[in-house]
């Protein structure tokens, strides 16, 4: 059995300033950890379910390699960085960004000129996924909030919550409610290449 585990800290800094002339993309690609989003780490590093991992991949951000390194010292596991595990890309934003979340989630092919959509997203993130799901490993991947909703929104019924934010359920269990946490860590089990359970791992 493969166990594949997806990790995203949402404790980033948002007092930078960057005045230097670079694109939405690059500035989120470079955003640093809060100083509660370090301790987030810690906590992450320290989960009785991650003793077993064998394997840690991270996204190429900053902030889910600064997450990353805690349960890699710990483990004394080298970090895989890739491009693949990165955040849905925005492309050319001219509207709210809570409007454009919104369409997002209501239509998983829309997307911004340069950007991607949900299923662009998801078909990006499964490449990889599925070369990892028959490893036979525990794997800890640390990626982005949006990135882990496309993906798990392959394998979950959807609907949305009385704010009009995307909800995921499991048989029957929610795995994604719309509520906003310091971190979020998701397993999936695979059996044979096979999805045989999901599970939000509670904090």
């Amino acid at each position: 059995m493969t166990s594949i585990y997806l990790i995203c800290n949402n404790d980033l800094s948002n007092n930078l300033k960057i005045n230097y002339n670079d694109d939405i993309e690059n500035k989120r690609e470079k955003r640093i950890l809060s100083v509660d989003g370090i301790e987030n780490s810690k906590t992450i590093a320290d989960l009785k379910c991650l003793e077993n991992v064998e394997m840690i991949l991270s996204s190429n951000y900053v902030s889910a390699m600064e997450t990353s390194r805690y349960l890699a010292n710990k483990l004394n596991l080298d970090i895989e960085v890739t491009k693949i595990f990165g955040e849905r890309k925005v492309g050319t934003l001219n509207e709210n960004m809570s409007l454009f979340r919104e369409m997002q989630e209501h239509n998983f092919d829309y997307k911004l000129e340069n950007g991607e959509s949900l299923n662009d997203c998801r078909y990006r993130l499964l490449k990889m996924i599925n070369k990892l799901k028959e490893c036979g490993k525990d794997v800890a991947i640390f990626t982005h909030h949006v990135a882990i909703i496309s993906l798990l929104s392959l394998y979950c019924e959807k609907g949305f919550n009385l704010d009009n934010r995307l909800i995921l359920n499991y048989n029957d269990n929610p795995i994604i409610d719309g509520t906003r946490t310091n971190f979020d860590v998701f397993k999936i089990d695979y059996e044979n290449g096979q999805v045989t359970n999901i599970e939000r791992i509670e904090q």
